[in-house]
């Protein structure tokens, strides 16, 4: 029995092991990437008549990937409503974090905190939407947040009647949509200062800009710049005055050639 414990112990340790290489978090999130990319693809051609858990059907499925698409589309839908696309959306976030690796995840870094916050967003997300009424075109009859969000939305109906308090939709949408959005901007790592750039940004292009015809009028209407007046150059000392040289002077070369003492010898002849 211990050698079978030893062996199952170091079993789970290679396979932790194994499980966190790096080229095995990169195939896990390049795999989870298309995979929720397919279900978005049967997201997209979702039809509810589709022959599915919840529907019995003769006709082929008019899914874009067939009976599985419509079978996985049907189950999203019913389950979590529209609250499906923020759901399948974060599967593609995630798993490009992993695949990419460090290029993205300084904000979006697959961690457990952050895929329990992306869940309860989700969840929360299908409540609010289940709080509003449904229209006449929802082809389902859960609501628009599928059956979790009716199911939220029951338990505070049920609280708001024990407790008699009226407009438990309404609390329950006011309550579970801020918590919703706080819950996904957590997932993806949204800060509040981007908020406040993405504000900004917004401003600075609804400001309108000026045609370049008028931009132009004004630049030449503009008075030119006057020139700057010119330093004032700088004054001789008090005490200066030129030293005026004598003419001789001028003439004298800087240098003493020496003084001869008599006539110099004729050249071709010596004296002896």
């Amino acid at each position: 029995m211990s050698a079978a414990l030893a062996i199952s112990q170091r079993a789970w340790v290679s396979a932790r092991i194994l499980w966190d290489a790096p080229f095995v978090v990169r195939f896990r999130g390049v795999l989870q990437a298309l995979l929720a990319a397919l279900l978005v693809v049967a997201l997209i051609s979702w039809n509810p008549a589709d022959p599915s858990l919840n529907a019995s059907s003769s006709l082929a499925p008019t899914n874009w990937l067939g009976l599985n698409g419509a079978l996985f589309a049907d189950l999203f839908m019913q389950s979590l409503g529209l609250a499906a696309w923020p759901a399948v959306l974060l599967l593609i976030a995630f798993g490009l974090a992993g695949a990419i690796g460090d290029a993205i995840q300084q904000r979006l870094k697959p961690s457990p905190l952050k895929a329990l916050s992306a869940m309860a967003g989700v969840l929360a997300l299908s409540t609010a939407l289940s709080a509003l009424a449904q229209p006449a075109a929802w082809p389902l009859a859960s609501g628009l947040g599928g059956l979790w969000g009716d199911a939220i939305v029951g338990l505070v109906r049920m609280a708001c009647t024990a407790l008699r308090v009226p407009g438990a939709p309404i609390i329950a949408g006011l309550t579970f949509l801020p918590l919703g959005l706080w819950g996904v901007g957590y997932a993806i790592g949204l800060r509040l200062a981007d908020l406040g750039e993405a504000f900004a940004w917004t401003r600075g292009r609804s400001a309108p800009v000026a045609p370049a015809r008028a931009r132009r009028e004004a630049a030449v209407k503009a008075p030119p710049r006057p020139r700057p007046a010119p330093e004032p150059e700088d004054a001789p000392p008090v005490d200066y005055a030129p030293v005026a040289l004598a003419a001789e002077d001028e003439d004298t070369p800087p240098w003493d050639e020496p003084m001869s003492s008599g006539p110099a010898p004729a050249r071709g002849r010596t004296t002896w």
